[in-house]
């Protein structure tokens, strides 16, 4: 099978890094979170009751790792402006001044290099997850109903680990513990410093 790939211009790498320069995070590992989509969400709130919902709580154990494992690490939130409650709701439970929202703050132009910048990214199965994929990025990535045999994100040359329930069609995210997926994302292999 031939893996997507996406194109970043040097513009908008250097774009990117002005920004991320200006947040205060351009000289940190930056590992990505991408905790919904449009699914998970209806009127700005979480739907738990979607299959791909994976509970703050759950979230914050995972950066509780990822933060203990890489100190110096920062963990961006990631997500359209409508996701902005649910991620400040993670936010909250993370309790840690190394995670920052990034809530409406990644148009297309800004997102795409900073997945090609990042350490890592931990992600629901949804369209940022196969983007970075195709850009390089380490990625985990949790599967609901749908499963990952037909919708696992492809990648040119980085590692994609897909974690998913053996409920088939009743499959939730919910069903993934986080040490599942700490040890996921432990298992990824080291990316040089970027």
């Amino acid at each position: 099978a031939i893996s997507p790939q996406l194109f970043v211009t040097d513009a908008e790498r250097a774009a990117c890094e002005t920004w991320l320069q200006a947040l205060g995070v351009a000289s940190s590992p930056l590992v990505l979170l991408q905790p919904g989509n449009k699914r998970t969400l209806k009127h700005g709130k979480s739907v738990q009751a979607d299959n791909k919902y994976w509970s703050p709580e759950n979230w914050a154990k995972l950066v509780a790792a990822i933060t203990n494992d890489l100190p110096e690490a920062r963990v961006l939130l990631c997500g359209a402006d409508a996701e902005r409650p649910p991620l400040d709701e993670i936010a909250a439970q993370c309790k840690s001044d190394r995670v920052l929202n990034l809530a409406g703050a990644l148009p297309i132009k800004r997102l795409l290099p900073l997945m090609q910048r990042a350490h890592s990214m931990i992600s629901i199965d949804t369209g940022p997850a196969h983007a970075a994929a195709a850009l390089g990025c380490p990625l985990v990535v949790l599967f609901g109903a749908m499963g990952s045999t037909r919708w696992r994100p492809r990648s040119p040359g980085s590692p994609v680990i897909a974690l998913e329930s053996d409920r088939g069609e009743a499959s939730k995210v919910m069903d993934i513990r986080p040490d599942q997926v700490i040890a996921a994302w432990r298992a990824l292999p080291p990316v040089a410093a970027r």
